[in-house]
Formats: C-alpha cells, structure tokens, sequence
C-alpha cells in the first residue's frame, strides 16, 4: 500500500497544473524522486509507517470526506439546498454529489494523495537523523528560495493576490525554521560545531533575517506576535526537561481545542470580521456573502475547492480568482462544520503528537518542536487569513512534519 502511495508522486506534476501556485509541489515532487535514490530497507518503511499513524489516519479520513463529497446519488440532506429546492419544484426525489464541483473536489483528492505520499517518503528517509538533519536544511534553504522570490514579486508588483498573501505563511513558518536552527547549532559542542555546524548557523541566519523582512514588510501586528509566539513554544520546547506525556492526552487536548475551532466556525465575527485580508484586497468575499454562504452550507459542505466558484454565485462581482477571508470560513464552506470538526481535530492530534515526541527525546528536539510549533501557528493564523491554504505552503508544512513524525520516538541515532 505504501510503495503503491509512493508510485503517485511521480504523476503530481500531471494532475496540478492548473494553477501557479502548484508549482512548488511539482518542483517538490521532482526533489521527492531524486531523494528517492536513498530509499530505505524494509525496516525503515515499517517505522515510518509505525510513526506517521497520527498522518495516516488524519490522510485516510480526509480522502474518505472527499471521496464522500464527489459521490453521486448523495442524501438531499447532506446536498446543497439548490438540489432540495429542485426536488421540491420537480416533486421527484433527486439526487447528486455533496460537492457543486466534482472536479475541483477531484483535484483536491489529489493533492491529499500527493501530499500523503511524499510525506511517507521523507519519513521514511527521515527515520536516520543525519538524513533528516539534510532533509531539514534542503526545506530550510527552499524556504529561503521562496521568500526571496515572493518579496521580489511584491516589490516589483509582479505576484497576484494569493501569492502576495503567501508570505503572511511563510514568515512565521521562516522564523520558526531559522530559530530552530540557531538554537541547534548553540546546543551542539565546539568540536561539532567547527565541522559543519557553519551551515546550520548561515542557514538559521539567512533564513531568520528573510522571515524578519517578509514580517515588517506585511505590517500584520497580529502575524508578527504569533510568529514570535510560535518561535518561543519551539525554544520552550527545547530546553524543557524531559516529560512522560500519557497516550490519552495529546487526543483529549486535540478535541478540547477542535471544539472550541468548531465553535468559533458559528461566529461571523470569526469568519471575516477579523481577517487582515479585507482592508487590503478587493478580490476577498464581502462579509455578507460569507455569511449566507455558511448558512447555506450542508453538514458536509460543498465539496473541497468549490469556494471561490461558490462566492462568483453569491457575489456575480468577484473575480475569478476570490479568496475566502480566512482559512476557517474556506473550511466551514466546502467541508461543513461537521467536516472543519473532524479536520481540526485530526490535526491538533499530529501536533500534540509531535510535542509529545519532543519531549520525549534527548536530543535534537527542533525536529519536532519546529513542526508541532508550526502546526499550532497555522490553525491559530486560520482564523485571521486563507494563506495557509496555498499548496506551496501545505507542501513546506508536509516536509516539517514528515520529518517530525519520523523522528519523534528516536533519540539514539
């Protein structure tokens, strides 16, 4: 099953070209088959699979929602009300798929693919932690790449709305990765530092002063606090003492905060009136919209990327390239309340999973402490922006916790 999600990367560059944005993953899905050259033995594969439970699960259940959301013939209750009120008109009993777009829902199954299987790949790579140590500075250095070439689009005004938003992600997730690896290269001893210790510390600084410029640069008071407010759980993370975390815990934690997400998703106050979007861009959904968009919305939404063919219905004005407010309004519509429930609590799982797993090492902690603060800063930011629904983005997040997970129960290698 595995080696069969492994043989999917390689048609990635096939299936998401539709859009600009996709081509970090086709740049990272060549990357995935070059560093495929260090497949791993069989005993490998069986720990990273052992490891990224928390992933696969989280992965299963959200292809089975997609795959819920194209098939045909679908409950009228679990539909969009456009399909009630036919039957009602037509006096018949019709039927269709949760989603208004199969294709778009489609596309968004493959990327879930996509995503599920170069996750597994570099766990399985990352299980020995001098590779993951590469792997870790390769994600660090094509951040740095990316911020680069999205700063110079915004200076020279050449990057469209969702790719100027980008970096509101990319900084915090910079700033997390750089400090990481400052915070590393200071805990290693003088004789590691002097041999290649130099790359962690250029690296660390190169992309911590790309993630200071990309903060002031987007002048978002509540991004800057909570990318340093992400940085500082990596550094706590770090230097705490070792802790026995129970197994229960990190999945009682996971639902409290997936109820309390779930419960802001019936606050319009949540869904636009604190986005930092609004101000600044005229292709964001009106707050109106937004609302009788949620309102209208099944239990399982309308289906994965439907958002922005939803909002053109609702608002004949916008663009075709309109962008939810924030990322928690995109996930209340397309996959439902009870959908966002089930999404958010599957990823606070792998977070506190891989806090747990930080804690449970004695050395060389920033691997999960980077990705479970990263983690934790992306479902806070949802509330204020969608950037972290770029594919770029979910594909630096996929490497941090891949890395993450694989090296969450090992503390020898």
């Amino acid at each position: 099953m595995l080696r069969f999600a492994l043989l999917l990367v390689p048609l990635a560059p096939v299936l998401l070209l539709n859009e600009i944005a996709y081509w970090t993953l086709v740049a990272l899905t060549g990357a995935v088959c070059a560093v495929m050259i260090w497949m791993p033995d069989a005993g490998a594969l069986r720990q990273a699979v052992a490891r990224c439970r928390p992933a696969m699960l989280a992965s299963t259940v959200t292809l089975l929602l997609l795959l819920l959301q194209i098939m045909p013939l679908a409950p009228l209750a679990l539909t969009y009300p456009i399909w009630k009120s036919a039957a009602d008109a037509l006096g018949a009993d019709l039927g269709n798929s949760i989603s208004l777009d199969p294709s778009a829902t489609l596309q968004g199954l493959l990327n879930v693919l996509f995503l599920m299987a170069g996750l597994f790949a570099l766990a399985a790579i990352s299980i020995d932690r001098l590779k993951a140590r590469i792997i870790y500075r390769l994600m660090a250095l094509g951040v740095g790449l990316l911020c680069i070439c999205l700063l110079g689009a915004r200076q020279f005004n050449l990057a469209n709305l969702a790719a100027s938003t980008m970096l509101d992600a990319l900084g915090p997730i910079a700033l997390i990765i750089g400090a990481s690896l400052i915070l590393h290269w200071r805990g290693r001893d003088s004789e590691a530092r002097g041999r290649d210790g130099a790359i962690d510390l250029a690296l660390g600084a190169a992309t911590l002063a790309l993630s200071a410029i990309a903060l002031v640069t987007g002048r978002h008071a509540p991004i800057i606090v909570l990318a340093l407010g992400g940085a500082c759980l990596m550094a706590a993370t770090c230097w705490l003492p070792v802790i026995k975390f129970n197994r229960r815990l990190p999945i009682a934690m996971a639902a409290v905060l997936a109820l309390l997400l779930a419960a802001a998703s019936f606050s319009p106050r949540w869904m636009h009136e604190f986005s930092l979007q609004q101000p600044r861009a005229a292709d964001v959904v009106v707050p109106a919209s937004v609302e009788r968009m949620l309102s209208d919305a099944p239990p399982l939404g309308t289906g994965a990327g439907t958002f922005s063919s939803l909002a053109r219905i609702y608002n004949p004005s916008a663009g075709d390239g309109v962008l939810a407010p924030t990322l928690l309004a995109k996930f209340a519509v397309e996959y439902g309340r009870v959908g966002t429930l089930i999404l958010a609590f599957l990823w606070f799982a792998i977070a506190f999973e891989l806090l747990a797993g930080a804690f449970r090492r004695n050395r060389d902690r920033y691997f999960c402490a980077a990705a479970a603060a990263i983690a934790f800063v992306g479902a806070i930011e949802g509330l204020f922006d969608a950037s972290w629904a770029e594919a770029s983005i979910q594909a630096v997040v996929m490497i941090a916790v891949a890395v993450g997970l694989a090296q969450r129960d090992s503390s020898v290698r």
